[in-house]
């Protein structure tokens, strides 16, 4: 009998259920070789977009927009991550407030059905033909599950109707950025204010010192895929700034990736990156950036002309080397918001 695959996340890590998750999927593997079942045949369009909604109705962490992305580039499907998630942001609710996003645990979500209990829940939002690795439709996957009592609200009862993940776009970020918002009753849906330039994690740390003030945006820089190189963590700084108590206080713009721990406004993955002379490569401590979530903007409000003055004599930063892997990376990476995958020189 083919495994059911459906039921199989999340498992609790280093548990007796995960072992046999495991024996499961490598027998499955050898299975779908026979049948010629394969990836390709599985990560369609479709695929992706339920996956992105699952995402949205967990909210699930920023860089799984990264990572389906950069599979979807892999595995050569036409399909925009950023787009879906706007798309589909007003109409999938969080289902489940698991933390950072509420009280529950990972365990609690397993024992309430896991993610085909939350694909049970979206299912009139999914699309049902698409195909898993049993071989069977959504739809037949979930005909006859029923979800177990637990933890996982409904569409008529959500945890919040407010999207749990959303894209910004504008002067400062052209190509998009991140804002992960979670359970966002109550949470600060816009910020102004002047900002606090940093080139590096540790430098913005020493600015908790003293540089850093309330009302301040901090620019966290050269941290994304090519500047990394490998798309740096801010996640170091913004616990921090969470522990100098200036989580709400303070919102944090960032080309690198975040946790999603942050309890204010942090922007993370924004694109153009600075390596590339981005705008955010151009921000001066004190220029004026303004934030609206409910926009989905965010603006560097510096006059054009003062800009191109800035990028004449942006001076760019040093590559990581001319030989091994990382200089590789940085060369061929291509832009986050396609999946930061590598491009052929």
């Amino acid at each position: 009998m083919a495994w059911r695959c459906t039921g199989s996340a999340p498992v609790r890590a280093n548990s007796p259920a995960m072992l046999q998750q495991i024996d499961k999927a490598a027998r499955r593997i050898v299975e779908m070789v026979g049948e010629g079942l394969t990836p390709r045949k599985i990560m369609t369009a479709e695929s992706f977009t339920n996956a992105a909604a699952l995402v949205l109705a967990l909210s699930g962490s920023a860089n799984c927009v990264r990572h389906l992305q950069a599979v979807a580039d892999e595995a050569q499907v036409d399909v925009d991550l950023y787009a879906l998630v706007d798309t589909l942001g007003p109409k999938v609710p969080l289902l489940c407030a698991v933390r950072p996003n509420g009280n529950a645990r990972v365990e609690d979500l397993e024992r309430s059905g896991g993610g085909r209990a939350v694909m049970k829940r979206i299912e009139s939002l999914i699309h049902r033909d698409a195909l898993t690795v049993t071989g069977k439709s959504w739809g037949e996957e979930l005909a006859n599950y029923e979800v177990p009592d637990g933890i996982i609200r409904t569409l008529d009862d959500p945890v919040s109707r407010t999207p749990a993940l959303v894209t910004l776009r504008g002067s400062l970020a052209p190509d998009g950025s991140l804002l992960k918002l979670g359970t966002a009753e109550g949470h600060k849906l816009s910020f102004r204010g002047p900002a606090r330039t940093f080139n590096s994690q540790e430098a913005a740390i020493d600015g908790l010192g003293g540089t850093i003030k309330a009302g301040d945006v901090v620019v966290l820089r050269y941290l994304g895929p090519r500047g990394g190189p490998g798309l740096a963590s801010a996640s170091w700084f913004v616990a921090a700034l969470n522990g100098a108590g200036f989580g709400e206080t303070v919102a944090v713009v960032t080309d690198g990736q975040l946790s999603g721990l942050n309890r204010g406004i942090a922007v993370n993955q924004v694109a153009p990156e600075a390596f590339e002379g981005g705008p955010l490569a151009l921000v001066e401590d004190g220029d004026m950036i303004e934030i609206d979530v409910a926009a989905r903007s965010i603006s560097l409000l510096v006059d054009e002309a003062v800009l191109t003055k800035r990028q004449d004599k942006l001076v760019s930063p040093p590559p990581a080397g001319d030989r091994g892997w990382l200089s590789v990376f940085q060369r061929l990476a291509k832009p986050i918001y396609k999946g930061a995958t590598l491009t052929p020189d």
